[in-house]
């Protein structure tokens, strides 16, 4: 979902209107490692811009997060997809919900259900669980039908989901 309001946004109960062209003032403090900062246009869509202030993706989308893994995050008619830093689509907005990606993997969920996606857009776990979590120690914490288990970074279900509780891998105990 969108986040709320910050103080950088433009306030209109005190006049303040959005940016009325898509070039702003560079950035005076650092952007994303990929030189971009997120920013609205006068429409309040959201893109990329460059150092310079210039844009370099659509202002497409109805909100955008920083990059994780050289993919942002991206929102559009309430669903969620992944760009690169020239404004590609590498994953189309197709999720409810899509997380940032650690180690090439991501947690998203669609129709209700939750799985795991490869930066390629390719379905790593199933979109079969209830609940899902990220991994510790190579092992995903997954809920399905009341009951837990875990899945490893390829996806597949090495501990069954036959129990009531679980917690996270540590020095190799849960």
């Amino acid at each position: 979902l969108p986040r709320p309001a910050t103080s950088r946004d433009p306030d209109p109960q005190q006049g303040e209107k959005p940016q009325s062209d898509r070039k702003v003032a560079p950035c005076s403090q650092p952007c994303t490692k990929e030189g971009l900062r997120k920013t609205r246009d006068k429409k309040s869509k959201w893109g990329f811009i460059n150092n310079s202030g210039n844009p370099v993706t659509a202002f497409d989308y109805d909100y955008v997060a920083y990059f994780s893994g050289g993919l942002a995050q991206v929102l559009s008619k309430n669903k969620w997809g992944y760009i690169d830093s020239t404004g590609k689509e590498i994953i189309p907005c197709s999720f409810d919900v899509a997380g940032i990606f650690i180690n090439g993997v991501a947690v998203a969920k669609k129709e209700n259900k939750w799985g795991f996606i490869a930066k390629s857009g390719h379905q790593v776990a199933p979109f079969i669980y209830d609940e899902i979590n990220t991994f510790y120690e190579n092992l995903a914490q997954v809920r399905k039908d009341e009951k837990w288990g875990y899945v490893n970074r390829a996806g597949k279900l090495v501990i069954p989901c036959i129990y009531s509780g679980s917690e996270i891998f540590s020095e190799g105990l849960a």
